[in-house]
Parts: structure tokens; sequence; C-alpha cells
């Protein structure tokens, strides 16, 4: 299971990497712009969703917290994540349909897309509908502010509070 989650995760990340380069304005664009004043609303929504969630469907796995460990899950699985699946496979591939025909239909299927990649990579059958519905909030969130830093905070508080909550 765990190979098949790095296989595909792998995947993923070239696909995403190939819309980087091909849409790096919109990636450009998602970096340069600061999240709103929002994020301060964003950011206990997300949390308490996310509590609810993972009491409902298992939510996120345990591990241990080493020095190492918590550096990963604080700093550089949120950054990494955030990059591929909300900036490669949602911002980028949106940038480079805005102005088509039906656009929005389009940036709702890239949405529901990145969310279901993110969950793929997330083990487990309860953990993948927790993924998910986690996706989707980070799409949007990234969609609505137009910034990858947006859904970088809310993914590295909702691993913070992850950890804290394995703490207690």
């Amino acid at each position: 299971k765990m190979q098949m989650q790095t296989i595909l995760l792998s995947a993923f990340s070239i696909l995403s990497f190939l819309f980087m380069i091909i849409g790096r304005s919109g990636l450009r664009d998602a970096l340069r712009r600061l999240p709103s004043a929002h994020l301060f609303w964003y950011l206990p929504a997300f949390s308490a969703l996310g509590v609810l969630l993972s009491k409902l469907f298992g939510g996120a796995a345990t591990v241990s917290l080493t020095l190492f460990a918590c550096v990963r899950i604080l700093i550089f699985t949120p950054l990494f994540e955030e990059f591929v699946f909300r900036g490669g496979l949602l911002l980028c591939p949106r940038d480079l349909l805005r102005g088509k025909p039906h656009a929005r239909l389009f940036a709702v299927l890239l949405l529901l897309l990145s969310a279901a990649a993110f969950a793929v990579v997330h083990a487990g059958a309860g953990q993948m509908l927790y993924a998910f519905c986690m996706g989707l909030c980070l799409g949007a969130a990234a969609l609505r502010e137009k910034s990858l830093w947006c859904s970088i905070a809310m993914h590295a508080v909702w691993n913070a509070l992850c950890i804290l909550l394995q703490l207690i």
C-alpha cells in the first residue's frame, strides 16, 4: 500500500511539475500574492472542520514525533504537498484556462481532481475521504485567495494541531 502511494505521489509530482513549467505565470502569481485577512477566518474554521472530519472518518495517522518528523510535518510536508496538489494540479492549469469558455467549470473540475489526487496518496479508506474533504477546503481557499501561501499556512496549522492532539 505504501509503495503504491509513493508511486502515485511521484506521478502527481511529475504532472504537477509539468503544469508548473507550462503555467509558470500562474504559479508566480500564486506565490507573489500573500493571503488576505480572510486567512484569520479560514484557520479556525478549517481546524474545526478537520477535528470534526477526523472524528467522523478516523483522521490523521499517528507518527513517532522525533524532532526531524516534526520539522518534516510542520514545514516540508505542507510546502511540498501544496506546491504539488494546489500549485501544479490546481492553480497552474486554472491559470492556463482563464478566459476560455467554461473556465469556471474547469476550475471546479480541477478542484475536485486535485482533492482526489491528494486523497489517493493518503492511507486508508477512511483517511482518503477525510483527505478529500480537507483537499477541497485547501483548494477552495487557494482558488479564492489566488495564493498558494494561504493553503500552505492552513496545511501547516492543521499539521501542528494534529501533532498537539497526538501529544494530548
